[in-house]
């Protein structure tokens, strides 16, 4: 009986699905508005019921399967909520019920999902009517999926499956964070929801490709490089910050196995749009690069949120352990996987791990709508091309640097945390250099004040300068264990660290000449101005390199009550944001420095006439015809 009514229930689904993909196909193709009619309009209200009390009728058959369930009366004494009573009526009721009501909210967010992409001659009444079904839909699958998914959560066992094994010593297996892998085919649901992630990405992209040059798949050889790249970076990034943790006394070959975990998105991210923005370059030549970054960059967020829930299943990305009473608003089945621990364990009853990975997610799909909305429409007057992609790492910098301090220890970056710190403070350095560099190369075509560039650069060397207060070099024992902290100037001016004070003193010196281009832009000698932003900038350059390689053990030879021999010393915040912003100042002259490069380009390669205006032209026939 059970399985018959499951079959029924799948065979109901089947059908509302058959039936709305023929309505939304026949009502994407007609001319129909601002609402299908007649045979669409009833083939997508049929399909619509038919998933939803398909996928209803269907969870009622699972609980009609487990007959097992209805004599649990008290959550499992390995989880957060220890002892507590089940209520297997309300349950199975929420279970129910609102499976009903996600399966609709889901169906129609997806459907207008594709009208949205697909639907020909849309009007303004119908576009409107179909945005406001599509992202007030959002909200109501994600209410209606905590609801009914938190009937099954007594009846679970945690922490739950992050993936499966196929092969090694026992074929076939199920694999959680307690359980790991033990050969053979691994394959991991993280791994899972990052490839999706991308597919996410390019749709969306492609989309808006599509709509500006008339053509899809122009972004396939652009993803995937990018996406390559991105898994390189993204394991680079880890690998040298987790060096003296993990690889400094394990075998060499460890560092390649990212199927053990550790990719971190710092990374990724960077890698990845730098790699995709250079495919771009030479195999999209005529693609305006600045538009398409706009639009691409901002939906690595989402790609980011739907990473997250690898991040989930993996029991990763944790915050501190708090107590579940001020999160209970949350589905009980995260709250219960909240209360496991990485690798093996749980934590006492009552206690759960600040959902890190939930906030993160939930901040990255907030972001990408500001990127999109804010930065995309409403600022538009005030912005150039390539402001939302700055934008972005300045989006995600900022969101980082506020969680890395809340991040569980176990999960730290390198052995004092200040890796995750000091990175997401470089996102957001390179989210304002992209700006900048933006509006200054801008502004050189323009032929307006040269000014402003001598302003940037004079800030970010002058504030460099403050850093070394903050401590710049921590001493750790073992992985994570600090046992002495140091202030740049007291490093600088000890006489034992002459690396550092060359590095201090080049600084001074960029600063100097920083301000002699100030003093020429004044007399508007625009030439000699750029000529002593390039000295700044030389100056600005050695001293970053020089604050990154020469920390060392910083002339220090003993720490008092340790064996200077086990001790490890690493760059802190003082240095590495100092070398940070010395590299942002280098800005102005990067720009200058491609502008000459472009023009001498061009005088020696002249583009051929005709091919520019043939292009507008056609952009603009493509624009026309999508109006």
């Amino acid at each position: 009986m059970d399985i018959a009514l499951l079959v029924f229930c799948l065979l109901l689904m089947g059908g509302g699905i058959a039936s709305l993909i023929i309505g939304l196909k026949g009502y994407a193709h007609s001319k129909s508005a601002p609402m299908p009619y007649k045979k669409d309009g009833l083939c997508i209200l049929l399909g619509l019921l038919g998933v939803a009390i398909g996928f209803a009728l269907g969870n009622g058959a699972i609980f009609a399967a487990n007959p097992s369930w209805a004599e649990v009366t008290a959550w499992a004494e390995d989880t957060v909520f220890a002892g507590e009573e089940v209520n297997y009526s309300l349950y199975i009721s929420l279970a129910i019920i609102f499976s009903f009501f996600f399966a609709l909210s889901f169906s129609i967010l997806w459907s207008n999902f594709y009208l949205h992409f697909k639907k020909e001659g849309f009007d303004a009444k119908s576009k409107k009517l179909n945005s406001y079904l599509l992202y007030g839909s959002i909200p109501l699958v994600v209410i209606f999926f905590c609801l009914f998914t938190s009937g099954y959560g007594p009846y679970m066992d945690y922490p739950l499956i992050s993936g499966f094994q196929i092969g090694g010593e026992e074929g076939w297996a199920w694999v959680t964070a307690h359980r790991h892998a033990t050969g053979g085919l691994h394959v991991a649901f993280y791994g899972i929801f990052i490839v999706f992630g991308v597919f996410v990405c390019y749709w969306i992209s492609d989309h808006y490709f599509y709509k500006k040059y008339g053509k899809h798949g122009m972004l396939d050889l652009i993803a995937i490089i990018g996406f390559l790249f991105g898994v390189i970076g993204a394991r680079v990034w880890y690998v040298v910050g987790n060096y003296e943790r993990e690889f400094a006394n394990a075998d060499w070959t460890q560092m390649f196995a990212i199927w053990d975990g550790g990719l971190t998105i710092l990374g990724g991210a960077a890698f990845g749009i730098v790699a995709g923005v250079i495919t771009a370059r030479i195999a999209r030549p005529n693609v305006d690069i600045r538009w398409g970054v706009d639009i691409i960059v901002p939906t690595i967020l989402l790609a980011q949120a739907i990473g997250r829930i690898g991040n989930f299943f993996n029991c990763e990305v944790y915050g501190q352990v708090v107590s579940v009473d001020a999160w209970r608003f949350l589905p009980n089945w995260l709250l219960a996987q909240m209360g496991q621990n990485n690798g093996g364990g749980a934590l006492d009853p009552g206690l759960i791990h600040v959902p890190l990975f939930l906030i993160e997610a939930i901040l990255s799909v907030v972001g990408f709508f500001f990127l999109y909305v804010v930065v995309g429409k409403l600022l538009k007057r005030w912005t150039r091309k390539g402001d939302v992609a700055g934008a972005y790492f300045i989006w995600y910098g900022v969101v980082r640097a506020i969680m890395e301090p809340m991040r569980d220890q176990a999960f730290n970056m390198g052995t004092d945390n200040a890796w995750s710190v000091i990175n997401s403070l470089g996102y957001i350095l390179i989210g304002i250099a992209v700006i900048l560099a933006f509006h200054l190369y801008d502004r050189e075509k323009e032929k307006k004040s040269i000014l402003p560039a001598s302003c940037i650069s004079i800030l970010f060397v002058f504030t460099s300068l403050f850093l070394p207060f903050a401590t710049s070099l921590t001493v750790t024992k073992g992985s994570n264990s600090i046992v002495a902290n140091y202030d740049g100037y007291s490093l600088i001016f000890s006489g034992h660290a002459p690396i550092n004070l060359a590095a201090w003193i080049l600084a001074l010196l960029a600063l100097a000449a920083a301000l002699l281009s100030l003093f020429f832009a004044l007399k508007k000698k625009n030439e000699l101005v750029k000529y002593t932003l390039y000295g700044a900038a030389v100056m600005s350059l050695i001293s970053a390199l020089l604050l990154f390689i020469g920390t060392g053990n910083a002339g220090i030879s003993e720490v008092p009550g340790e064996n200077i021999e086990a001790l490890n010393f690493n760059l802190s915040y003082g240095f590495a944001i100092m070398a940070l912003l010395l590299l942002v100042s280098l800005v102005p002259a990067a720009v200058y420095l491609f502008d000459t490069g472009m023009n001498y380009y061009h005088k020696i390669r002249p583009p051929k006439k005709g091919i520019k205006k043939s292009e507008e032209k056609k952009e603009e026939e493509v624009s026309s015809e999508n109006v």
